[in-house]
């Protein structure tokens, strides 16, 4: 856990948003969580929190847009990714917490697509460890499905991000 609060483990998700994302950005808005209600909101009386996004792919299915984005906390809160791209409007696809009421629903995805792709973290000795999570089946289907069955070769997509997203 000092690690975490020291800042040196850092962390990339791939998320499936609602929405065209334009361009990547950092995401700079106070986030309060209130325990009553197992929610996370942007509010002037939160803890500061600080989400980079940065777009890798959109897709427009049966007439909406969906990106799929590269995620980095830049700090640890509960619902962090969750409550940030939402307050941007750009909601997780299968998000039933945050997702906005105007967000079409979807069928085809049947959980919260949010993924913990990469993870880098240094020890006291200064030692470096990384290590990539595959994209679960049900999610790399769910890509197929909005690229119309189109080959999508999501390792080389994503393998220029851990090399150069923390730099």
């Amino acid at each position: 856990t000092s690690l975490f609060k020291e800042r040196k483990v850092f962390k990339m998700y791939i998320a499936l948003v609602y929405g065209s994302v334009q361009g990547a950005g950092t995401i700079d808005a106070k986030l309060l969580h209130v325990n009553s209600v197992r929610t996370t909101f942007v509010s002037s009386k939160g803890k500061q929190a600080l989400t980079d996004y940065r777009p890798l792919q959109t897709f427009t299915y049966e007439g909406e847009p969906f990106s799929l984005v590269a995620v980095k906390p830049l700090t640890g809160r509960t619902h962090q990714i969750r409550a940030h791209m939402a307050h941007i409007g750009h909601a997780l696809v299968g998000d039933r917490k945050y997702e906005a009421k105007k967000c079409v629903k979807v069928s085809w995805c049947n959980r919260l697509f949010l993924h913990s792709y990469f993870i880098r973290a240094s020890n006291a000795e200064g030692e470096t460890f990384e290590s990539i999570a595959d994209i679960p089946d049900e999610l790399v289907q769910v890509i197929s499905l909005l690229s119309h069955g189109e080959s999508n070769d999501l390792p080389s997509l994503l393998e220029p991000l851990t090399l150069n997203f923390y730099n």
